[in-house]
Order: structure tokens, then sequence, then C-alpha cells
């Protein structure tokens, strides 16, 4: 915001809590919250005040699609077959990354994203991203 070194932020729910100093939220660093306002008050080391808002917004939720792919099985390994995974047509958002995961426990742990090239040889099961 600017402020003078050696300023204090106090952070409320309300303006009215603001305005009668009542209800601080005392974990600022770590505030869990929907979507909406919180209030600021900023003391200099002089004294003076002032106040401003905050707007806490989410991101957008990315638009996603189920797909199911088909191939042919593979001539001497018939429980695979080879996909073009980047050609599943899984969002019509533009501008992401997408990352594959072979169980969907993996989309929250993340520790091995799945390769992808523009073929990829898999045994039939579900994909994750």
């Amino acid at each position: 915001m600017g402020e003078p070194a050696g300023s204090t932020k106090k952070y409320y729910k309300t303006l009215a809590d603001l305005n009668a100093g009542t209800n601080e939220i005392t974990n600022a660093n770590s505030y869990l919250s929907q979507a909406g306002t919180v209030y600021v008050k900023v003391t200099t080391p002089l004294g003076c005040t002032g106040s401003t808002t905050i707007t806490l917004a989410f991101f957008p939720q990315i638009p996603t699609t189920e797909v199911t792919m088909e191939s042919c099985f593979i001539e001497g390994a018939p429980t695979t077959g080879s996909f073009d995974l980047t050609q599943a047509n899984v969002t019509t958002a533009t501008g992401i990354t997408k990352v594959y995961y072979k169980l969907r426990l993996m989309l929250w742990l993340q520790p091995i994203r799945l390769q992808i090239h523009r073929r990829t040889t898999l045994q039939p099961h579900p994909l994750f991203m």
C-alpha cells in the first residue's frame, strides 16, 4: 500500500469492526475466507491513520470435459495401445499447461507426472489431468 516504514496494519471483516476497533483478524498471514472484502486500518509511526479495502476473489474454475480415446491394440502386446494424449480435447480454456497422471490421488500429491510425447503407449485405464 506504500505506507511509511514502521507502520502497522490491522485487518477487519467489516467496516463497522474497523471503525470500532473490534474483532480484528489476528491470523492475517494465513486468513481463510470465502470471496469478499477485508478492511485494513494503517497507522503510521507518527499516529496518522488511513483505511482501505482488500478484495478477496478466486480464480475462475477451468472448464473440463471427460474424454474417451480408442486405439487398436499393439500386435505382440494386446493389452496396450498407442494414444496421442495431446489430441484429447479436455478443455476449451486457452493458455494453460496440461499435466497427466495415472491416478487421481497423484493430482494432489504430484509425485510422478506422465511424460507425454506425441504418441504414448499405455494399457487402457483412466488418466487424470
